[in-house]
């Protein structure tokens, strides 16, 4: 019961966090334009990878629990 609220909050917070930065980065290329894309698609990389890597680290810490036994 705990473990899946948690992953309910997880994926609440996720979500959240998912579409505030999408409408960060639309917000961005509205301002910068088209010259600077380039350089706004590399930061998105870095935050997505970073988001990506925060939230499969809260998921799969009990899958990763599971893989090691």
């Amino acid at each position: 019961m705990t473990n899946s609220e948690s992953n309910k909050l997880t994926f609440f917070i996720g979500s959240m966090i998912t579409m505030f930065v999408v409408a960060l980065l639309m917000w961005a290329f509205l301002l910068m334009g088209a010259e600077r894309i380039g350089v706004a698609l590399l930061w998105l990389g870095v935050w997505v990878s970073i988001f990506f890597n925060l939230t499969t680290g809260y998921l799969g810490g009990s899958k990763g629990g599971k893989r090691q036994n």
